[in-house]
């Protein structure tokens, strides 16, 4: 026969344990939520900085802008995924654990990386855009050459 008194304090260290856990886990997330904007805006950075090291007719350079608009549309998703997705239910069990009724986030600081990725991606989406002609004009030159020299 089991004790009772030996199986409750079982069941307590164990929820302790998964209750330390998932703190753990939340702190670890929690640091990379906050270290992607400022990957995010380095690499876009990089990417606008180099943009102006490139000649004119490259075709690199339209393609830069569009690189860093796409990364910038996929870190809003990664944020919102990681932030909504996967923190969400760790807030969720740590405050289950500690008997405290929890009210939903706002989002606030998510917004606000959101907004600020978002107006950089359209920044660099209209100057892909804006390239866009030497970028159609370059591909046809290439294409013009290897048909002529083809044979």
């Amino acid at each position: 026969m089991v004790d009772p008194e030996k199986q409750l304090q079982r069941q307590f260290d164990h929820a302790k344990t998964i209750f330390e856990q998932d703190c753990e886990e939340f702190r670890s997330l929690n640091g990379f939520l906050w270290q992607i904007p400022v990957i995010v805006s380095t690499l876009t950075g990089g990417l606008w900085f180099g943009v102006t090291k490139i000649g004119d007719d490259s075709i690199v350079k339209p393609a830069m802008f569009f690189l860093a608009g796409m990364v910038n549309l996929t870190f809003i998703v990664v944020l919102w995924r990681l932030r909504k997705g996967v923190m969400e239910s760790l807030l969720d069990r740590i405050h289950e654990y500690q008997g405290r009724p929890r009210s939903g986030g706002r989002y606030t600081m998510i917004r606000m990386f959101t907004a600020l990725l978002a107006v950089s991606s359209f920044i660099s989406f209209i100057a892909f855009i804006r390239e866009l002609p030497t970028f159609l004009k370059t591909i046809v030159g290439a294409f013009a050459w290897l048909s002529c020299h083809a044979s």
